[in-house]
């Protein structure tokens, strides 16, 4: 199979698995503002938490609580950070 022929069955594939996910969002990367480190509360097990300013995080947007805090995945732990704490850094 010639490099042509790799690249088109490629793309057929990757066709037939963006029909079957027309319904994923796609959501641009975000950091933690900042440099440094950052305490932030962990609502699971209840502590605070040491976490890196300048980390990629992923958040949920489904669980905000009464603060206006995003529960987020950041630097291995999951913790509530204020959404003016958030920037949109785009898609890499």
């Amino acid at each position: 199979m010639d490099q042509e022929q790799t690249i088109k069955e490629i793309e057929k594939i990757v066709l037939e698995y963006a029909k079957d996910k027309e319904d994923i969002e796609i959501i641009p990367n975000e950091i933690l503002s900042g440099s440094g480190s950052a305490w932030f509360y962990d609502p699971m097990n209840k502590m605070m938490e040491l976490v890196r300013r300048g980390d990629q995080l992923v958040r949920n947007t489904d669980y905000i609580d009464q603060k206006n805090r995003i529960l987020s995945y950041i630097s291995g732990k999951v913790v509530l950070i204020p959404e003016e704490e958030i920037i949109e850094i785009g898609f890499n």
